[in-house]
């Protein structure tokens, strides 16, 4: 201490136990002094000529001050404790503090002061605590703890993040976590510890971690006294949860890293790897070439999911709560309790994969340890038996299948043998001697052995997968495994359990499984076709469709590859650069080689194709040509037709109809329409509809032998195999699962599936379709959309014939489903009109056409050629007339007419020969009646409504009154062809009538002025007036 004149020391009071001292000086300070290090570890200020005491309370320390000049005696906690007490006693009271030495070891140190009263007398006072000075002080100590618990906290944190740099100090903070105290201080640093750049510390830290934070969480509870609270509970099994998982990927990690044993040691020639190798070297199909990326423990973790995610309700909490406060006090185990809470929520143990590469790193890591040593294999069951993996059995499955088929074919050849030392026959046994295996019948049937669970799903996966090298080899471990399990319980059991049959499954699954290579190799679809797809014979179907459609016509001579067991194909296969896929099926399946059913498939390959390449009809074209095939089943090539219909020609025709639809009423469509491809598009859905109608048109007299089978067995229910098998029924894989008793060997049933495996294409999907459709068309719903097709045809060709469809057609009966089964009803008179204009419109421009659209609309076609018979002859056209009226009986009203006609075309030759000075001679010699009369309106064949010249050919001086479209069509009308058109008109008519009288007047005027015109070599003045 220092001493000078102003700064000096006026008192030492030493502490009871000598480890502190108060001094205080002349400036009104009080020093608070560690005598160990001699060092100032506290200072007081403005405390003038005061004096220090000492006492103890409940085992604490603490210091008395007294300021006269303040006149309070003030009690604080040592060391760096708050004031805990303060008694005013006023300025300048004389009193002395006295630190009272306790005189046995059990007493208490007090502090008494001396108060000298003004009556000069003097009283002792202790020093005693009150209730507020407990209460300050407890909420020091509490404050002080959080702070301290606080700045712990902050240390690890900050140890742990430089632990991903410097892997060294991780013992360091690992020391550091035991100084926690509080359950909050253990939250702060999980939630630290698992966020996700933590990943990259190793996981024996994190493992390590774990354990001290739950040994921290844990101590000085008394759990069999109190019942903790819910949230403090849940926090100690999760953790312990964690801690379960880390010290599992911990375990695994170990595992993974055991030096890999080679079983090549023991293994003598192994036929199955020489096989797969055989395999391998005709079809690589690989699903998955891209390596899982590294797990870390932080995701492993994360894949787990918690025994509850939401909210509980009150009752539910309080019996959660029971059952964690019992593992607590370890009257309940850890498994038991992680068992019963999923139990209660029926949760599972994996949460939803959050991305496809983090699932595929956690499934390859669960399973890796199995390309190590055999004996590693039962620590990995025990470990994933701990992290509860095999409580779901078929997810379970699903995982090591996963694992398994994402295997390169190097590890799968790996896999072959089925030694002792094989990794996964030891995988396997678990569920192999799981299975019930039945007692034995007599020596001409058999059972098969009930598969478990994890067997079933492995089963189905199998059939289902598309590496088949990979099922093959994974069948003939299990085949092999259930075969030696069944032989040894047979043993033990004296014969009473039997053992036939016990892989037979399997091998009849690798059976198919090397047809299915078959089938895939020829037809060149790798990757396409598994044993499901080709059961289910519609991929089968369509490949064989697609190859057959493409194989060449002059390739008979290509050689022919039978299929054979032993795989002797594939170097036939591989040396013959060119083979006719097609017949080696049909050849090696007889089965297959079904006409009706190859055509329907081929049909609907060629609708497909053009489906997706509209504008190649050609393949359309192919697909109706594909119909001629199916003559003597008129039903099947209904429903092809219907089929093809419903499937790709009717949303088109609808598109088109709503686009005409649109035009031809005057609105604005957002849709092109290439006329040239859209009318060949409707022509070949116009021979569509005409083949449709003229099966329906036909009586079916029998049904063919396709049909007949079918219908005999499409219900098939659960098949019982006997070695006397019908060809006609459907057979699958699938039915090997049923609790069937077979007859006979299990040499006689694989020889049936050798046989019979796949099925008749008549039991595929679409054959069945095909020979039960929903619906039957009817004939006049299929001629109402013939009609259509047939006006949207001329509309595609002459946009100049367009009229309102809605006029035509109700078209909202049009293009329905179920497809052609529409009321079509008669169309209204309205309707009838509109038709016949439009066709009469239509043969304007195209003879053909229109006659053919009068027939599909039902028109009475006589009618419709009188009609534009006439129109022709209005035209000047007399010799297409006369082809059209060719073996017509013509009517009477037609004829008078034929008779106006000629009259209208005589009129207009007279008034341009009037108007011609040059032919006034020739005009004088004619009959003025004969002449007056063709000029007039007068009965009979009377000319029809006055028009005017309208056209510069006409004359401007006579107004004549003729046929308004003879006028307008024929700009120069024939003597010679009016002379003709007069004698057929002359022939017609009755002798005695009118028509005929005044027919025979005008043929005299036409041949007086062929005569006349002939003798002074004039002609008629036909040709256009120059304006």
């Amino acid at each position: 201490m220092p001493d000078s004149h102003r700064r000096r020391a006026r008192d030492l009071n030493v502490s009871p136990n000598g480890k502190l001292a108060l001094v205080p000086d002349t400036l009104g300070r009080i020093f608070l002094i560690d005598t160990t290090s001699m060092l100032v570890i506290r200072l007081w200020k403005g405390y003038r000529d005061a004096q220090c005491g000492w006492m103890t309370h409940n085992d604490g320390l603490y210091m008395v001050f007294y300021s006269a000049r303040r006149g309070l005696v003030e009690v604080w906690r040592a060391r760096h404790g708050p004031r805990v007490l303060c008694l005013p006693l006023g300025a300048h009271a004389k009193l002395k503090l006295c630190t009272c030495l306790p005189q046995g070891p059990d007493d208490v140190v007090k502090c008494v002061f001396v108060w000298e009263q003004s009556s000069g007398e003097s009283a002792v006072y202790q020093v005693e605590l009150d209730a507020n000075s407990i209460t300050t002080e407890v909420q020091y100590k509490s404050r002080a703890k959080g702070e301290h618990e606080s700045y712990i906290v902050h240390q690890l944190i900050d140890g742990i993040e430089k632990c991903l740099t410097k892997p060294s100090l991780t013992a360091t903070v690992l020391d550091q976590m035991k100084s926690l105290k509080t359950i909050e201080g253990v939250e702060s640093v999980v939630e630290t510890l698992h966020e996700q750049k933590m990943g990259a510390l190793h996981a024996s830290f994190h493992r390590d971690t774990l354990t001290i934070l739950l040994e921290v969480a844990r101590q000085g509870r008394e759990w069999g006294e109190t019942q903790a609270n819910f949230a403090d509970l849940l926090f100690l099994f999760n953790l312990e949860w964690k801690l379960r998982l880390a010290q599992g990927f911990v375990d695994l990690e170990q595992e993974v890293t055991t030096k890999p044993f080679s079983p090549a040691l023991f293994d003598d020639e192994d036929e199955v790897f020489t096989r797969m190798t055989k395999w391998r070297s005709i079809y690589g199909f690989q699903a998955t070439a891209k390596q899982p990326t590294p797990l870390n423990c932080l995701q492993f973790i994360d894949c787990f999911a918690a025994p509850w995610a939401d909210a509980v309700n009150p009752e539910l909490e309080l019996s959660l709560a029971h059952i964690l406060h019992k593992t607590q006090r370890k009257d309940l185990a850890f498994d038991e309790c992680v068992a019963q809470l999923y139990a209660v929520f029926k949760s599972p143990i994996l949460r939803p994969p959050r991305s496809p590469s983090t699932h595929a790193s956690f499934v390859s890591f669960l399973f890796a340890p199995l390309h190590g040593a055999v004996f590693s294999v039962q620590h990995v069951q025990a470990i994933h038996r701990r992290l509860l993996l095999d409580q779901d059995t078929e997810q379970y499955t699903h995982l090591f299948l996963e694992w398994y088929f994402a295997l390169t074919e190097d590890e799968v050849l790996g896999m072959t043998s089925t030694n002792a030392s094989s990794c996964l026959q030891r995988w396997l046994q678990p569920w192999l001697q799981s299975c019930s295996f039945p007692h034995s019948i007599d020596e001409t049937s058999f059972t098969l052995p009930a598969l478990s669970t994890n067997l079933c799903v492995i089963f189905d996966q199998c059939r289902s997968t598309p590496l088949l090298l990979h099922a093959f080899v994974l069948c003939h471990h299990v085949a092999h495994g259930l075969t030696h399990h069944a032989n040894a319980v047979q043993d033990s059991t004296l014969g009473q359990v039997s053992a036939v049959g016990a892989g037979l499954r399997w091998r009849v699954l690798q059976q198919c499984l090397s047809q299915c290579l078959y089938f895939t190799c020829l037809l060149k679809v790798p990757g396409k076709l598994h044993v499901n797809a080709i059961e289910s014979l519609d991929e089968l179907m369509k490949f064989v469709a697609i190859v057959h459609l493409n194989t060449p016509k002059d390739s008979t001579d290509a050689p022919v590859i039978p299929y054979d067991i032993e795989d002797a194909w594939i170097a036939a296969w591989t040396a013959s650069t060119k083979s006719h896929a097609v017949m080696s099926i049909l050849s090696s399946f007889h089965q297959l080689d079904h006409p009706d059913s190859l055509s329907a498939f081929r049909t609907l390959m060629l609708c497909t194709a053009w489906n997706n390449d509209r504008s190649r009809m050609s393949f359309l074209a192919l697909a109706l040509q594909e119909l001629d095939h199916l003559d003597g089943d008129d039903a099947l090539k209904q429903a092809i037709l219907v089929l093809m219909w419903d499937s790709y020609i009717r949303a088109q025709i609808k598109s088109i109809l709503d686009y005409w639809i649109q035009v031809s009423t005057g609105k604005r469509s957002n849709k092109a329409l290439d006329p040239i491809i859209a009318r060949e598009f409707l022509v070949l859905v116009h021979q569509l509809l005409d083949v449709l109608s003229d099966t329906i048109k036909r009586p079916v007299l029998e049904v063919s032998k396709s049909r007949t089978m079918l219908s005999q067995h499409d219900h098939d229910g659960n098949c019982v195999a006997t070695t006397v098998f019908n060809s006609d029924d459907p057979l699958d894989v699938g039915q090997l699962l049923t609790p069937v008793v077979w007859t006979g060997t299990p040499n006689d049933v694989l020889n049936m599936y050798r046989t019979h495996w796949p099925s008749s294409p008549i039991h595929s999907s679409l054959m069945k379709q095909l020979a039960h459709p929903t619906s039957t068309p009817t004939q006049a719903s299929v001629d109402t959309h013939r009609q259509v097709v047939s006006v949207l045809i001329a509309f595609t060709s002459y946009s100049e014939t367009i009229v309102p469809l809605p006029s035509l057609f109700d078209v909202s009966s049009l293009c329905k489903v179920p497809s052609f089964n529409e009321d079509a009803g008669t169309p209204s008179t309205a309707h009838g009109e509109a038709r016949f204009q439009f066709t009469m419109a239509l043969l304007r421009y195209d003879i053909a056409m229109g006659m053919a659209v009068a027939a599909s609309l039902h028109l009475p076609l006589d009618q419709i050629k009188q009609d534009h018979a006439v129109w022709l002859y209005q035209a000047g056209k007399d010799a297409l007339a006369e082809e059209v009226l060719d073996k017509v009986l013509i009517d009477p009203a037609v004829v008078t007419r034929m008779g106006r006609v000629a009259r209208s075309r005589l009129a207009l030759i007279l008034s341009r020969m009037q108007s011609r000075s040059e032919y006034a001679v020739l005009m004088s010699q004619l009959p003025a009646d004969s002449c007056a009369w063709i000029r007039s309106s007068e009965a009979p064949l009377g000319p029809g409504t006055q028009i005017r010249a309208t056209r510069p050919w006409v004359c401007h001086v006579v107004v004549a009154r003729v046929d308004p479209h003879v006028a307008l069509l024929d700009t120069a009308p024939s003597l010679a062809a009016t002379n003709a058109l007069l004698h057929q008109c002359v022939q017609w008519m009755p002798p005695a009538s009118s028509e005929h009288k005044k027919s025979l007047a005008m043929i005299a005027v036409v041949q007086l002025l062929l005569s006349q015109l002939k003798s002074s070599d004039g002609v008629v003045p036909t040709s256009r007036r120059k304006e």
